[in-house]
Parts: structure tokens; C-alpha cells; sequence
């Protein structure tokens, strides 16, 4: 649940400039997915009360008058899910791709040839 709490804490924070006249905030889940459980959880309420989440709750809860809703009734609510991978076998550059041919043009060159041939007088002529 904590990944979640973090989650929904990002939510909060898109709608801050509302929150300060809203005592709690009510997020109405479709579909709240439970990372510890790994399960996916229909209709459920997250409750945020100063940024953060006091209660999950099954079914979509009423809101009192002072509160916030936020509707998410027909999306998916996830945590954010961060690609830990990191390349370390070489630094990368915009001019990457284009250094290969303008720093070794001949070698480039040669990888990306193909023999061309071509008919004169009905014998197959080389042009390598």
C-alpha cells in the first residue's frame, strides 16, 4: 500500500491549488491496483487528508460538502512504476549515430556496400 499512498500523493498534488478549501479529498478508483497484494481492486475510495492518504475503502464514499472528489470512476489508478535499468558500457551523444560515418567514413562506407554489377556488350561488368 505504500507504493500506492506515493502514487495517489502525485494525484493530490495536480489538484493543490483546490485543496487548500478542501478538508479531505475523496479519489473515486474504477480500478485501484494493490502492489502488495498484486490484485486489481474495483470501485474503491482513497481518502487524503494534508497530503496524505488516511484511508482505502471499498465502493465509492460519499464526500462531506467541504470535501474534494476527484472523479477516476472510469480510469485505472497505479503506482508509477520506475525502469531501474541503467547503460554503463558508454556515454551517448545527439551526434551519435551520424559521428559513425562523418569519423570513419571509408570503414562505413564498406560495411553499407553492395556489389553493383552492370551489363556492357552482354558481359556482367564489376564496378568495384
Amino acid at each position: 500500500m505504500n507504493t500506492i499512498r506515493m502514487i495517489l500523493i502525485l494525484v493530490v498534488a495536480a489538484f493543490s491549488s483546490q485543496l487548500s478549501s478542501a478538508q479531505q479529498v475523496y479519489v473515486h478508483c474504477g480500478s485501484l491496483f494493490d502492489s502488495a497484494s498484486k490484485t486489481w481492486n474495483n470501485e474503491q475510495t482513497v481518502i487524503i487528508e494534508n497530503d496524505k492518504i488516511i484511508a482505502v475503502k471499498s465502493g465509492f464514499v460519499k464526500a462531506g460538502k467541504k470535501d474534494m472528489v476527484i472523479d477516476l470512476t472510469k480510469a485505472y489508478l497505479m503506482p508509477s512504476f520506475i525502469d531501474m535499468h541503467v547503460h554503463i558500457e558508454g556515454e551517448s551523444s545527439p551526434s551519435r549515430q551520424l559521428d559513425r560515418f562523418v569519423l570513419n567514413p571509408e570503414k562505413e562506407l564498406k560495411i553499407l556496400q553492395t556489389p553493383i554489377f552492370v551489363m556492357k556488350d552482354g558481359n556482367i561488368v564489376d564496378l568495384d
